[in-house]
This record gives C-alpha cells, sequence and structure tokens, in this order.
C-alpha cells in the first residue's frame, strides 16, 4: 500500500499499456491478415499513429517516478526541476490522463472496427473473409458495449445524474467483459489453417459462455 518499488513499477506498467493498447490494435487492424506493408507506405502515418501513446506513456513515467526520483537525490538539479512541474500539476491530472487513454482508447477500437468491417466487405478472397469473420463479429460485440455503456458515460458524463452507483458498476462490467472477445477472436484468426475448425471451437465456446 505504500506505493514504492513494485507497486509503483506495476502501476506504471499498467497505465503505459493502457496507452500503447490502442495504437498497436489499430496497427495490427491496418495490416491484417493481408500483410498490407502500411509502416513501408506511410512511415510518417505511424509515426503519428503512436505520438499520443508515447506522449502519455511519458507523462505516466513523469507523474509515477518524479517523486521517488527527488526522494532519492533530493539535492540532484534536474530532479530539482522534475519535481517543482510536479508540484505545479492540477489535483486532476490523473483523472486528465486517464480521460485522455480512454478517449485515445475508444477511438482506436472505432476505427480500428471499421477498417476490419470496411475490409471484410471488400475483400473477394474467400480465405481472407474467413479469417476476418471472427474478428469482425468479436470486434463489433467488444466495442459496441465499451462505447455505450462505459466510454460515453466516462467521458461526456452520460447518466451521471440519474444512475446509481451499482447501475453504473454493473454498466461497467457489462462493458469492459466483453473485451476479451478481442484477443481470443484475433487469436482464433491468425490461424491460417484449419479455419473450420476454428468455427467449430470459437462456436463451442459460445456455447459454454451463453450456458
Amino acid at each position: 500500500g505504500g506505493l514504492e518499488d513494485l507497486d509503483l513499477a506495476v502501476e506504471f506498467l499498467d497505465n503505459a499499456a493502457f496507452a500503447l493498447f490502442a495504437p498497436v490494435l489499430l496497427h495490427f487492424c491496418a495490416v491484417y491478415p493481408v500483410r498490407y506493408q502500411f509502416s513501408e507506405r506511410r512511415p510518417r502515418l505511424v509515426y503519428l499513429l503512436y505520438a499520443p501513446a508515447a506522449l502519455l506513456v511519458a507523462l505516466f513515467a513523469f507523474y509515477d517516478f518524479t517523486p521517488a526520483l527527488h526522494n532519492r537525490w533530493p539535492g540532484s538539479g534536474l530532479c530539482g526541476l522534475l519535481f517543482a512541474a510536479y508540484e505545479a500539476l492540477p489535483e486532476d491530472f490523473p483523472a486528465r490522463m486517464s480521460l485522455a487513454a480512454t478517449g485515445f482508447l475508444t477511438a482506436a477500437l472505432a476505427a480500428g472496427s471499421f477498417i476490419l468491417v470496411r475490409r471484410f466487405v471488400r475483400n473477394e478472397s474467400a480465405i481472407v473473409r474467413q479469417q476476418l469473420k471472427w474478428v469482425v463479429w468479436g470486434s463489433a460485440l467488444a466495442v459496441t458495449p465499451f462505447t455505450l455503456l462505459y466510454a460515453a458515460g466516462y467521458l461526456f458524463g452520460v447518466g451521471e445524474g440519474f444512475l446509481s452507483e451499482t447501475t453504473r458498476k454493473w454498466m461497467t462490467d457489462g462493458a469492459v467483459l466483453p473485451l476479451v472477445l478481442i484477443p481470443l477472436t484475433f487469436g482464433n484468426s491468425v490461424v491460417r489453417y484449419r479455419l473450420m475448425d476454428v468455427d467449430m471451437v470459437v462456436r463451442r465456446t459460445a456455447v459454454y459462455v451463453l450456458t
């Protein structure tokens, strides 16, 4: 509970992973499954894609580690400047960072889903469409409740005035849990061979989950 050493490292890694998940997912959607040379054709766009996440990670590192560095080397001039900047931050700085990361993630989820659906509709290859089928459904079933039940309320304050705390908690759980469909459906889609077996696995899994 002291937020030192391991606790501090875990908190930073959690925040960094949350910030980096958005561009990594969007980058994956841009190149999958036909391996578009996204980074070679538009390298500046790739840098632009990862720039917000890099800025968020840097800010998370600054906020998490500046007090610890100041306590470790109180006489250092650089640590003193960093700590002075840290003390000048507004009290709601962590909330603003979390809001920015959530907004970035929501935009990436929506954009990635749009890219996958567009590729599924326009692509004429049966193999590519088979690989994208479960990815499209998984993304839709994960992104829709996250956007409507969580992101809208968190980013714009929808429902704060008339929803109880218990209801909002259930809505958050119902919005976050379907996100597990993204790695599950993507992982199944990556299997390029025996695609019909993948279909059977996903169908049986869906039956077990519904049961």
